[in-house]
């Protein structure tokens, strides 16, 4: 039953910071996700993107600042086709494993780290993020 919202607007919201919040509560949703493989004790030093998204300086930021890690975006933009392929090369005996094959072929393109400034009021915002649904779930089931 989940749904979209806006919150904290006023009658002086503009739409490039609608926009903003856009991509920052998808930001915001990955990091759900980051947060679950720490649980699991997976560290999370650092991030690769690729594809249509990682062509964008401010996405990239806005990843870097919310995860608080290094956002590295890769040469190719064919991510799913190339991890597939070096799974293959893998799976085939071409390469002892996944690390070996990767080392190989994805190569870094650009690295944007995050502020630390910005980090820090992003890590706030987060801690409301993450009360939202929980507080809304009962109104979202009788919209």
């Amino acid at each position: 039953n989940a749904r979209g919202t806006f919150i904290g607007m006023s009658q002086n919201t503009t739409r490039d910071q609608m926009s903003l919040s856009v991509l920052e509560g998808v930001a915001f949703a990955l990091k759900d996700c980051v947060e679950v493989a720490k649980e699991m004790n997976i560290a999370v030093n650092k991030v690769t993107i690729c594809g249509g998204g990682a062509k964008s300086l401010l996405w990239k930021k806005i990843i870097a600042n919310i995860f608080n890690v290094e956002i590295c975006s890769v040469e190719t933009e064919q991510g799913p086709g190339y991890g597939a392929a070096i799974l293959a090369m893998v799976g085939a005996g071409e390469y002892q494993n996944v690390l070996q094959a990767t080392n190989n072929f994805v190569k870094i393109s650009s690295v944007v780290r995050p502020d630390k400034t910005i980090s820090e009021k992003y890590l706030k915002k987060y801690e409301i993020y993450k009360k939202l649904y929980p507080t809304l779930k009962s109104i979202f089931a009788i919209m």
